[in-house]
Order: C-alpha cells, then structure tokens, then sequence
C-alpha cells in the first residue's frame, strides 16, 4: 500500500508540475532570487490543499517529497503564503483548462451544479450552543461545469455572496465552450429561465435540457418557446446524467475539505480553483489507471 501510495504523489507531482509549467513562466521577473521556480511553488500549493493542510504542516511533508518536486531546499511557509497571495486568478484558470486538456475531449455534454463552502471551522454544534446564526453570506459558492462521461471539470467560478445561479450561467457556460465544443447543456430548474435556453441554443449553438418550474401551471400559460417545449417534450433519459455534476461536487468536498482555510477574500476564491485543479488531476491519475488495469486484464494469458 504504501508503495502504491508513493507512486501516486510521483504521478501526481509530474502532472502538476508539467501542468503548472505551461501556465506560469519560471519565475517572476528578472530580479528574482531564483531558488524555486513558480510551477515548483505551485505545485506546493496543489499538494497543500490535496492534504488539506496549513502552510507550516505542508513543509514537514515537503521534506519526505522534496525529490519528487525537484528541489535543493524546502522553501519556507511564508514563501509559499507570498506566491499564492501574488498569483491572480487567472493562472489558476489556465491551470483548469490544462488540466482538463488532459482528458483529451473534443466535445462533450455539459451538466452545471452549485454548491456552498464554508469559510470558518467552528463546530455546528458550538454555533448551536452559543446561539448564534449563520449567515448566508459566510459560505463562497461555488459553480462547475462537468463532463458526464470523465467526470472532469471544464469550468468553474465562485463568488463569497450568494447570488441567483443564473447570474452564473452565461459567463461560466461561455468559459467552457471556449476549451471544448459543448452538444448539450445539462442544468436543473435554477437554470430555468428562457433566456438561458436561448443562449445555449443561439449562442453556443448547443441543446438544453432545463426542466421548466412550475409544473402545475399549464403549457399554454408557461412563458417561453423552448420553456414549452421543455413541458411538453422533456428527455428524461438523457437529463438524469446531470446527477453526476452533484458527484463531483460531493467527492471535491470529501477528499479535499469543504471549510476554506483562506481568511483573504480573493485567497478563498483562488483556494476553491486549486481544489478544482487538483481534482481534475486526481480523476485522469485514475481514469489512466483504470486503462492500464483493464489493458493488462485483456492481455492476459491466463484470463
């Protein structure tokens, strides 16, 4: 087991690094000390958020894997807490891209979801005893845009407020279609309203299966073309595949932590990008794991 689990962070270090070293050039400018180079830093921050732990844990373990991140000298905590504070949220972003670049899709169906993070680590149980409410607005939400078949993450963004998701839709929707050619949009009835039907299909050029709200209210009464048709002619077949965005969120909560550990505003939204990072990475170290067994399987002579 432990050989196996060695094997994995190997992997996972090659990704990131080759990952992070297309987004980020080597280092910062022309001045700079030159002791570790950004993807390397990088590459820290992934592992960091994979073990879900702080800054000062992460370079303990940085020692037993300083060979797998090619480095002389484990760099010190505040180093790594400068870079992620410097980096903007757009080198994260391209990291996403790479990342989900590396399953390889041409095309694909695109189910979208939300889901909250929480911001402190105080016991529900303490809050409950002490009598205090939690407000809406101490989670980041959180929004993906997923590949059924791979479950990888093309797209995401996050906001600290809470906001309709339609506020959402349109930007993040137009992100993914940027790195990858979407045939539908999958989405439930928070994304219901009839303009996002008419931007996925006039737009993006793709079909949406958006259930209407209201159900109850008669077709004739339901505003909107493909609002109609969505009551008249729903495919339900084929909208139960957007279930699977919900497992993404799910396992990103499971394996890497749902409370945010961040307390700068900007620093929580780019920590919510690198668990969407991490996790693409993860979910093709598995997938190509998965390949490899079944290859082998097949070619065996005693199966």
């Amino acid at each position: 087991m432990k050989k196996r689990r060695e094997s994995y962070y190997k992997r996972f270090a090659s990704i990131v690094l080759g990952v992070a070293g297309r987004a980020l050039s080597p280092f910062s400018n022309k001045f700079s000390k030159k002791t570790y180079t950004q993807p390397q830093l990088a590459a820290c921050i992934c592992l960091m958020r994979h073990e879900r732990k702080p800054y000062r844990d992460v370079v303990d373990e940085l020692e037993e894997l300083k060979g797998l991140f090619d480095f002389d000298n484990v760099p010190h905590y505040t180093t790594l807490q400068k870079f992620f504070k410097r980096i903007p949220m757009r080198v994260w972003d391209a990291m996403l891209s790479l990342a989900f670049g590396l399953f390889g899709i041409g095309r694909m169906d695109a189910a979208i979801d939300s889901t909250g993070y929480d911001e402190r680590n105080a016991s529900y149980h303490y809050l409950w005893r002490i009598g205090e409410e939690r407000r809406i607005s101490e989670f980041t939400k959180h929004s993906i845009v997923v590949d059924p078949k791979t479950k990888a993450i093309a797209a995401s963004s996050s906001n600290r407020r809470y906001e309709s998701d339609n506020k959402t839709f349109r930007p993040l929707m137009k992100k993914a279609a940027e790195i990858v050619k979407i045939d539908r949009i999958l989405a439930d009835k928070g994304y219901d309203p009839e303009r996002n039907h008419q931007f996925s299909r006039e737009k993006l050029h793709a079909g949406s299966i958006i259930p209407a709200r209201n159900e109850d209210v008669p077709v004739w009464k339901t505003r909107g073309r493909w609002r109609k048709l969505m009551k008249t002619d729903f495919p339900l077949d084929e909208y139960h595949k957007r279930s699977l965005v919900e497992t993404v969120n799910s396992v990103e909560k499971r394996k890497f932590g749902s409370t945010l550990g961040s307390r700068l505003h900007w620093n929580k939204i780019k920590e919510v990008k690198v668990i969407d990072v991490i996790y693409d990475i993860r979910r093709f170290i598995q997938l190509a794991y998965i390949i490899i067994i079944g290859f082998l399987q097949s070619h065996n002579p005693l199966t």
